[in-house]
């Protein structure tokens, strides 16, 4: 048996404990021991339960020891904090990442045909598909480790952000069967994952009710199993194998000829008979051995589902998912998603991918970018890339190629034509370079980690402008300092294209790169054709603009404003990255969304379009905002009102706004949109009766030539920029103002009197810029200048990235960043188009949110520091009680009560991520009532730095109480309080409750001791 002196030898040996904290842990023991009894050394089994209390090491880790054995816990950049003993994951293991403690599950790849090249090479092709993959429905999968001794594949841990999450199976083993709804509704979700896998040229395999998990909501994750054999049936060799006994219940008839393939007509049929399986709670052909019931599957009628009160059409629709011959069944999941949507509510809810981050989450993704070792990024840009030298065509603008490398020399092109593109028989520019490779598309890296500032300006969509700000002028000018981008993603073996139909269509670039041989373009005069002048600046034409839309409308934003930003919200949720775009914005906007959310009633998804505005006003120290809000469906101004919150309506001269603590509203008769803003400007918006504003000579030039269809414009002066916004003494998250407004005015120089920055997410990342300067500034010597200080953010950004010695776990990606400069600086088309000065760059679209994350990484960096702020502690508390003693900080200036206690809670969900328990703090609203309190009481000026939270809900329902003489919580006038109780929808979870005194009496609620006299 090993004895206590043995087991601190082999934590030590084990690398589990740093050896300082060892000796501590070792010493602390020895002094409780010897208190407690006459043996320093104390018993073993005493020894590892007060390490396992201390949270120094888990109950599985104290096992291994126990044993004595020193682990082995290590396995790459990982440490093994449990082994699931049972169940479909049995024999996987929970693990934390070292650098950032992000809790994951590892998938050790150990059977025989795991061994065997050919076997092997198909796991790697599945893992770089499903690592691609960002979708609400799949399991998130980030890595395949492969090294001399082991195997194994790196998942997200679903189980630490989801407790209660649980496989079909064991869903089914508790029921009888499930109603036909919510049966649809997880075969419904099932086949949206499948469509994905589809898409990108893979079958699931055997799919099993296994593969299948749900939440408490069931919300779908498809689980993939990469040691599955992916082969047809061997018999009678594979009667032995559990796995294939299992799936043979629900396999495809066709899959025990030994020529047969996996495919999604297979996955379709598998998916038929899971359906019948929670339909019936019976398997189609139970009971047998695999060749059994693959005669069934291959001979036999499924009986008749009536007799179960299964509705004819999914009685027809499950015929047709599991009949006999192949060409019968529905060929694409789509076609099966939607026929199972016919019978679920109009509007299904998917879960959102924000729900899922967590500051680790980010931080390790980030970290995966450098440390992947099968996953591999593709060759860097040189240094220094020859531009690519396009022929220019008169007219039409040229159609877009996108041209993307990967190591197996396979192409991907994804296409943008021009509408009258056929007239020309001229070679368009292409995405080409004998230096550059892009990764395959949907090689997504969307990690962010967030410096926490506290600012006057960081209410929700003021932080949301703000990034949206960041992310149109990144791409142009802040880009040098922070604003980095590492379009070099993760290389994978891709075969088919966004458009393929299934058949393993892949379309390839025929296209040939330009002629760059002397003689080319020899005429040194600027060419010019029709009312276009063409700048020389190598010889490159504009990229073809994705849209072509009407001119944005500012109607109902204040007069005066001098920066404006537009999202087309509906269309860009409408784009096929927008989840990477809002998972790069990471959980900071997540959580100012859902303030945001809170505040107005309206979801994003509610919205049609907003436009934010920013303007001085007299007595106020930083620019306020204004937003308008244009809803999707039509909505009437009671309607509006109502979901506002009916705030109090207040007469004036010109019209009627509505007030509340924090914002004024104002809401057309005819409905359709609000405005909600400082009431100065909604009293001016209403002055001039909601027509577009009143604003700058030069921005209003730039505003008429803006494209209304883009995902986001942005209109600014830069001077506002420079002197109001980013001038010194403003507070943001990323730190000084001077990081953003020195690069600024490097690049974009003292002559522009106005600028517009817009994006678009299509099938290309679009960035276009559009200027305008004084009467008297040359415009051919203005955009010469813009093009040559571009030429030099190389060695700029290169500096800085030196300078800023950036954390490990993102070096890589920091240090690729200077050579995609050079590539974003070839993209760069620069034109004089109607006397205005025009920049566009057309880039692969899953640059989108590459650019967020690295910019957001470098911008939460301090130069020297090599690291960003960020929680590693990778032990958590595990009660509510314990919650509560986790110190935070607060900072209040003014604050609904309601919309305080949201934050606060939201706050301490990304703070706490992957907390053992659902972590709520509820308002009794009809206690307050009562008691003649409201949920939107007024707090102000309210601050608390490094205190419990148990001393910040105190704080804070002190300062909401209606009684301000209250000089201590335990005082009769105290009404206001919180306290711990049963969750009245989760019986077996604890919730935060504010309430009143006297409603916690009259519950016999028990109160803090804080609050006892």
């Amino acid at each position: 048996m090993t004895t206590p002196n043995e087991f601190w030898k082999l934590l030590q040996e084990s690398g589990l404990l740093p050896s300082e904290q060892l000796s501590d842990l070792h010493n602390k023991y020895q002094a409780t021991a010897s208190a407690e009894t006459s043996d320093a050394d104390g018993d073993v089994n005493s020894v590892a339960k007060w390490l396992v209390k201390q949270q120094a090491i888990t109950v599985y880790q104290s096992r291994i020891l126990l044993k004595g054995r020193k682990g082995p816990f290590q396995f790459g950049h990982y440490q093994v904090q449990n082994r699931m003993s049972a169940g479909p994951l049995k024999g996987w293991f929970q693990a934390r990442h070292h650098n950032t403690g992000h809790p994951v599950f590892l998938h050790f790849l150990a059977g025989d045909e795991c061994q065997q090249p050919s076997f092997f090479g198909s796991i790697i092709q599945h893992v770089k598909v499903f690592a691609a993959l960002r979708d609400p429905h799949i399991w998130r999968v980030y890595d395949l480790v492969n090294e001399t001794s082991y195997r194994y594949v790196v998942l997200q841990d679903e189980t630490i952000r989801t407790p209660k999450i649980q496989s079909l199976t064991q869903r089914m083993a508790a029921t009888a069967r499930l109603a036909e709804v919510d049966a649809c509704s997880i075969a419904w979700q099932v086949a949206q994952a499948l469509q994905q896998l589809q898409q990108r040229g893979i079958a699931y395999g055997h799919l099993t009710p296994n593969s299948i998990w749900l939440d408490e909501n069931d919300h779908v994750k498809l689980l993939p199993f990469f040691d599955q054999i992916h082969r047809p049936l061997n018999l009678p060799a594979d009667e032995e194998n559990q796995d294939l006994i299992l799936a043979a219940d629900y396999m495809a008839p066709e899959l025990q000829k030994h020529d047969a393939n996996l495919n999604i007509t297979t996955d379709i049929y598998s998916l038929g008979a899971i359906l019948y399986f929670m339909l019936t709670g019976m398997q189609p052909f139970p009971g047998g051995s695999i060749a059994d019931k693959m005669t069934l599957h291959a001979n036999e009628p499924i009986a008749d589902l009536s007799a179960f009160g299964v509705s004819i059409p999914i009685i027809q629709l499950i015929n047709y998912m599991m009949a006999k011959q192949t060409g019968t069944r529905y060929q694409s999941a789509a076609e099966v998603a939607d026929k199972l949507a016919t019978v679920l509510p109009a509007k299904t809810p998917t879960p959102s991918l924000l729900s899922e981050l967590s500051q680790s989450s980010l931080a390790f993704e980030a970290a995966i970018t450098a440390e992947s070792t099968i996953l591999d990024a593709a060759p860097l840009p040189s240094r220094k890339i020859q531009p690519t030298n396009p022929i220019v065509a008169a007219t039409p603008i040229p159609q877009i190629q996108v041209t993307l490398d990967n190591t197996n020399d396979e192409y991907l092109t994804s296409e943008v034509n021009a509408s009258n593109a056929s007239n020309s028989n001229t070679a368009p520019p292409t995405f080409e370079s004998a230096n550059t490779s892009i990764g395959p598309l949907g090689t997504k890296t969307t990690a962010r980690m967030r410096r926490q500032a506290k600012s006057p300006w960081m209410n929700p969509m003021l932080w949301t402008g703000l990034a949206a700000a960041l992310i149109g002028m990144g791409a142009l000018a802040i880009i040098l300092n922070s604003w980095s981008a590492d379009t070099t993603a993760k290389n994978q073996s891709t075969t088919t294209s966004p458009q393929n139909d299934g058949d393993n269509n892949t379309n390839t670039n025929t296209g040939t790169p330009p002629n760059n041989g002397p003689g080319e373009n020899e005429n040194t005069e600027p060419p010019k054709t029709g009312d276009s002048q063409f700048i020389a600046d190598d010889g490159k034409a504009l990229w073809q603009s994705p849209t072509s839309g009407d001119a944005v409308n500012l109607a109902w934003s204040p007069p005066a404003g001098q920066l404006f930003i537009a999202i087309q919200v509906e269309e860009f949720l409408k784009s096929s990255v927008k989840d990477d775009i809002l998972i790069s914005l990471g959980p900071a906007f997540q959580k100012h969304l859902s303030t945001w959310e809170t505040t107005t009633g309206f979801r994003l998804q509610d919205v049609k379009q907003m436009i934010l505005s920013w303007r001085d006003e007299d007595g106020v120290a930083f620019p306020t905002a204004a937003i308008v809000v244009h809803l999707k469906d039509a909505a009437t101004k009671l309607q509006i009102l109502e979901k506002l919150g009916d705030p109090p309506a207040e007469k004036t001269e010109h019209g009627t706004l509505y007030q509340a603590n924090t914002w004024s509203y104002l809401v057309p008769e005819n409905g359709e949109l609000f405005v909600m803003g400082t009431k100065s400007a909604m009293l001016d918006t209403l002055e001039v009766e909601g027509k577009p504003p009143l604003i700058r000579r030069a921005l209003t030039q730039l505003i008429k030539q803006s494209d209304r269809d883009r995902h986001l414009t942005i209109l600014f002066a830069p001077s506002f920029l420079s002197t109001t916004l980013f001038r010194d003494g403003h507070e943001f998250y990323f730190g000084k103002p001077s990081k953003i407004r020195d690069p600024l005015q490097w690049l974009l120089g003292d002559e522009l009197d106005a600028a517009m920055v817009s994006l678009h997410f299509d099938s290309i990342f679009y960035i276009e810029a559009r200027m305008t300067a004084g009467l008297t500034v040359d415009k051919r010597e203005l955009v010469t200048q813009l093009d040559e200080r571009m030429g030099e953010l190389y060695d700029k950004v290169e500096a800085h990235m030196v300078a800023l010695n950036p954390s490990p776990y993102w070096r890589a990606l920091a240090f690729r960043f200077p050579a995609m400069i050079a590539f974003l600086h070839e993209q760069t088309r620069i034109q004089i188009e109607d006397k205005t000065p025009v920049l566009n760059i057309a880039l692969p679209i899953q640059a989108t949110s590459n650019l967020i994350i690295a910019s957001e990484l470098s911008l939460a960096s301090e130069p020297g520091t090599g690291s960003v702020a960020v929680n590693n502690k990778p032990m958590l508390p595990q009660t509510i009680e314990e919650v509560l003693q986790y110190p935070f900080s607060v900072d209040i200036p003014q604050q609904d009560l309601n919309l305080a206690i949201a934050d606060i809670a939201n706050e301490v969900r990304s703070s706490l991520t992957g907390l053992p328990f659902k972590f709520e703090i509820n308002i009794a609203g009809n206690d307050l009532q009562l008691e003649g309190i409201t949920r939107n009481q007024a707090i102000r000026d309210f601050t608390m730095k490094n205190k419990s939270l148990a001393e910040v809900l105190t704080g804070i329902v002190m300062k909401a109480n209606p009684d301000p003489t209250v000089t201590s919580p335990s005082m009769p006038n105290q009404k206001l309080v919180w306290l711990i109780t049963t969750d009245p929808n989760d019986p077996g979870n604890k919730t935060i409750l504010i309430t009143t005194r006297k409603a916690a009496e009259t519950n016999k609620y028990t109160l803090p001791s804080i609050f006892v006299e």
